[in-house]
């Protein structure tokens, strides 16, 4: 999905990072040097680009979402069917908002990952670079079953690699047209997002 040339087209630039999150759910966090087995394990796309991405575009148009939920529902203190969709927005289908993410991954399985779910979410995928010799960030998630108490380590991988010189211009974050809103987050170095 790329952005169109509509001169009507207003245009969101999403700059920040695109995390593979990999998820172990677990009755409790281990204690320094104890292992714990995990009740669940998933992998999801994460990082703060991904989410605002995603978040902007649903709630700038009217879209249904599947409640997907990875957790125990029965141990929540909410009443939601797992198969019931929410509408987020209030905006019609015509409101011709275009989100586009800008990002950096390495040529690997979570790069195509990445891409598959954001032009799934109708987010543009283009502004996202391949860069070589690095990997694509990861997110460890510790989840704790009951509490959703959690812990994170990550590392940052090619989003670590973003320098001011890759950022000249604002054409380059919306596909040679200037986006008319960009969204930085500061998990990408501050130079970057000073000059964004």
């Amino acid at each position: 999905m790329q952005l169109s040339n509509n001169n009507d087209a207003k245009i969101i630039a999403i700059i920040g990072g695109l995390d593979a999150d990999l998820i172990m759910i677990t009755r409790r966090i281990p204690d320094p040097g104890e292992s714990v087995l995990a009740s669940h394990y998933l992998e999801a796309l994460g990082g703060k680009g991904a989410n605002s991405a995603i978040g902007t575009y649903r709630t700038c148009h009217k879209k249904l979402v599947q409640n997907n939920i990875p957790f125990d529902l029965e141990s929540l203190a909410v009443d939601v069917p797992a198969d019931e969709s929410l509408t987020v927005g209030d905006s019609d289908e015509d409101n011709n908002i275009q989100v586009k993410i800008i990002s950096a991954v390495r040529d690997d399985t979570y790069s195509e990952k990445f891409i598959m779910e954001l032009n799934k979410n109708s987010v543009d995928a283009s502004g996202i670079v391949t860069v070589p010799k690095t990997h694509s960030s990861i997110c460890f998630v510790i989840v704790e079953d009951q509490t959703r108490e959690n812990r994170c380590l990550f590392a940052l991988g090619a989003t670590a690699t973003w320098k001011t010189r890759d950022f000249i211009n604002a054409e380059q974050l919306g596909g040679k047209i200037q986006p008319d809103l960009v969204v930085a987050q500061m998990e990408i170095i501050k130079e970057v997002v000073e000059l964004c």
